[in-house]
C-alpha cells in the first residue's frame, strides 16, 4: 500500500527502529493513529480522530487503524469541530489484504 511506504524520520534513532524492525519483517508506519488517546478516571480508555468539519471522511490509513483498534476492544470515535459530541467509528473485521503491516495480528485474532 502506498501509505505504508518509508517516509523521512524526524531524527537517526527513528531511522535505527526502522531499519531494525523491518530487519525482524516487520512493516512499520507512523501513519493513521487517532489524534487522541483518552483515559477516563475510572480507567477506561477511548482513541478520537479530530475533524473540522463533518463531512470530512478519514483517511485509509486512518480507516484501518480505527477499525483495527476497534477489533483489539479500544473504541475509537470522530469528533467534529462545532458539533462537540463523538461519533463511533464503526467496529467491523478486518481482512488481511486491507492490511499487510498488520496482516501476522490479524490472521491470528479471527
Amino acid at each position: 500500500m502506498a501509505w505504508l511506504r518509508r517516509e523521512g524520520y524526524r531524527n537517526r534513532v527513528e531511522d535505527q527502529f526502522h531499519e531494525w524492525v523491518v530487519d525482524k519483517g516487520w512493516i512499520p508506519t507512523k501513519r493513521g493513529w487517532p489524534d487522541f488517546l483518552c483515559v477516563a478516571e475510572d480507567g477506561r480508555f477511548i482513541a478520537v480522530e479530530v475533524k473540522s468539519r463533518e463531512d470530512e471522511r478519514l483517511q485509509p490509513e486512518q480507516e484501518i487503524v480505527c477499525r483495527l483498534l476497534n477489533q483489539l476492544g479500544l473504541p475509537t470515535y470522530r469528533w467534529v469541530s462545532g458539533i462537540n459530541g463523538l461519533f463511533m467509528i464503526a467496529p467491523s473485521r478486518l481482512q488481511p489484504s486491507e492490511c499487510g503491516f498488520l496482516a501476522r495480528e490479524v490472521r491470528e485474532m479471527v
